[in-house]
C-alpha cells in the first residue's frame, strides 16, 4: 500500500511543481484570456491565495486513490477499479474545465467553494472506493 500511496503522491506533487514553471497552463486555448483576468483579480485578494492550498489538498487525494484504482486494477486485473479512477479523474478535470469555458468567476469565493465541494466529492468516492477494492481485491 505505501507504493501505492507515494505513486499518487508522486503525481500530484510534480504537478504542484510545474504549474508555477509554466505560466498559464491554458495559453493558447478559449479560456487564456479568462483565466490570465482571473489571475490578475485574485492576486489582490488574499483569500483567493489561501482558496489554492485547498485546492492543492483535494487534488492530491484525487491524485493519490485515482492512481491506486489504476494501480489495483493493473494488479488484479480487474477493470472496475481503473474504470471508477477514469470517469472520476475526468469528471474532476472535466468540471475545472468546463466552467473556464462558461467564464466563470472564481474570483467569486462562494462560486469557488461550490467548485471546492464538488472536488471535495469526487475525492470522496475515490478514497472511499480505493479503500474498498484493495479491501476486496488485494486483501
Amino acid at each position: 500500500m505505501p507504493q501505492i500511496i507515494g505513486f499518487g503522491l508522486a503525481a500530484g506533487a510534480v504537478e504542484s511543481i510545474v504549474l508555477p514553471f509554466i505560466g498559464n497552463p491554458l495559453s493558447g486555448t478559449p479560456v487564456m484570456e479568462h483565466t490570465e483576468n482571473l489571475s490578475k483579480k485574485s492576486q489582490s485578494d488574499n483569500r483567493l491565495n489561501w482558496m489554492g492550498l485547498i485546492e492543492r489538498i483535494i487534488a492530491y487525494f484525487i491524485h493519490i486513490f485515482s492512481r491506486g484504482l489504476v494501480s489495483i486494477s493493473k494488479v488484479t486485473g480487474n477493470l472496475l477499479p481503473v474504470i471508477i479512477a477514469f470517469i472520476a479523474f475526468a469528471s474532476a478535470d472535466g468540471k475545472g474545465y468546463y466552467d473556464l469555458l462558461e467564464k466563470r468567476d472564481f474570483t467569486d469565493i462562494k462560486k469557488l467553494e461550490k467548485f471546492y465541494y464538488y472536488l471535495m466529492i469526487i475525492a470522496l468516492i475515490l478514497t472511499l472506493s480505493f479503500v474498498f477494492s484493495y479491501r476486496t481485491f488485494i486483501q
